[in-house]
């Protein structure tokens, strides 16, 4: 009984919430517009669905990695984006909308890429060699596909629970995580070199060739634009791989199974670090590579998509308005700011108050400068006082 609640019931809980919560917080009708950009959205679904995974298998097979890691690995390269993606995105202001556009449409069409692209390669890597449990496999992925048309029906029919739909998503995400994390307790030490090369090598040869793929002239598009595909390309939604590497391994194999998503899971977080601040630096993003570190982190440099000039004063009477409040002190800050825009205000708290994950789903930085007073006092936001 106990053995069956831990090998199917709670990942696959666990699964549901997270991408039930992820679907359920898209606001569908408010990202139409986002899609016109066709060539970014279907350059960055052919890195994530076509590249990735190639890489994945080629890794695979050159290192000739024993099902129990390979197969995870394949998992986790042929799932959809993570929606950390989009904070990355948003933090270190690569281009937000067609980041948010791309996790979207890589949710939505992973339903049918994601058994599609580990059935071709799976079968590919091992084939007749190793017994595989594909029911431990189709189970999840139904999890996921339903999921999914629940969240965006949700979504639609009930968008003032968007906010609390997320935060849901959120936190069985981070449950999944710790739950695996126990599950492959022990197992961290007993790794060879070998296993932390060809976890890491899909997401860091990923970045790369994405890179090169994006800035193909011929796909027009801008340095923001590309970063957003490279970091939308190697983030992955390892919960997904988690949950079916609990579903589909048993005892010491199912230790070391679950390990090999945890583990790029911080490999991806890392190299998506590295390389927003990498191309921060080169001019690869909307914030200026002259301003201070702390100022591109804080401030809202997504104006630029648009072509407005990105002061203070662009974003601080929404945002205070949001953050602090419309008190004394903010709308005198406000004026300092607009007459003087080379100030900074001071104590705004802007983009320090509870970054969430998704953040362009429920009021991000990028959101939070083209709203209107008037409409941002209407819709709630996630992590800031009224």
């Amino acid at each position: 009984g106990m053995s069956i609640l831990v090998q199917y019931v709670v990942p696959d809980s666990l699964l549901f919430c997270l991408v039930w919560g992820m679907a359920a917080s898209v606001d569908s009708q408010h990202f139409r517009s986002k899609f016109e950009n066709r060539s970014g959205i279907l350059v960055g679904l052919g890195c994530q669905f076509l590249l990735l995974p190639l890489l994945g298998f080629l890794v695979v097979k050159v290192m000739q990695l024993p099902s129990k890691v390979g197969i995870p690995l394949l998992l986790v390269v042929s799932s959809p984006g993570g929606s950390y993606s989009n904070w990355w995105c948003s933090l270190f202001n690569a281009d937000l909308a067609l980041s948010v556009a791309m996790t979207v449409a890589s949710t939505s069409i992973s339903s049918g890429m994601l058994p599609l692209n580990c059935f071709i390669y799976v079968e590919g890597a091992y084939g007749q060699k190793v017994h595989i449990e594909w029911q431990g496999f189709f189970i999840p992925v139904a999890v996921v596909i339903v999921a999914i048309v629940l969240g965006v029906v949700c979504g639609r029919k009930l968008p003032q629970y968007r906010d609390g739909f997320q935060i849901l998503g959120n936190i069985s995400g981070i449950l999944l995580i710790v739950f695996s994390f126990f599950v492959s307790h022990g197992t961290w030490r007993h790794r060879g070199l070998g296993f932390y090369i060809a976890v890491a090598l899909p997401c860091l040869l990923g970045l790369l060739v994405s890179a090169v793929v994006a800035s193909y002239p011929r796909f027009g598009l801008t340095k923001p634009e590309r970063t957003a595909v490279c970091i939308e390309c190697c983030y992955q939604n390892v919960g997904i791989a988690q949950a079916i590497a609990l579903t589909m391994f048993h005892g010491d194999d199912k230790a070391i199974a679950v390990s090999v998503p945890l583990y790029y899971g911080f490999v991806e977080a890392l190299a998506c670090a590295t390389f927003s601040l990498a191309s921060w630096k080169l001019g690869f993003t909307f914030a200026p590579p002259t301003d201070p570190l702390w100022a591109i982190l804080v401030r809202n440099y997504q104006d630029g998509a648009s072509g407005r000039s990105t002061s203070v004063a662009d974003r601080s009477l929404g945002d205070s308005l949001l953050f602090n409040g419309a008190n004394g002190s903010d709308a005198a800050s406000i004026k300092e700011s607009q007459e003087y825009p080379s100030l900074v205000m001071p104590d705004s708290g802007v983009g320090v108050t509870n970054p969430l994950p998704e953040p362009a789903v429920s009021g991000s930085r990028g959101d939070l400068a083209r709203m209107e007073p008037t409409t941002s006092m209407d819709e709630p936001v996630v992590g800031g006082s009224q």
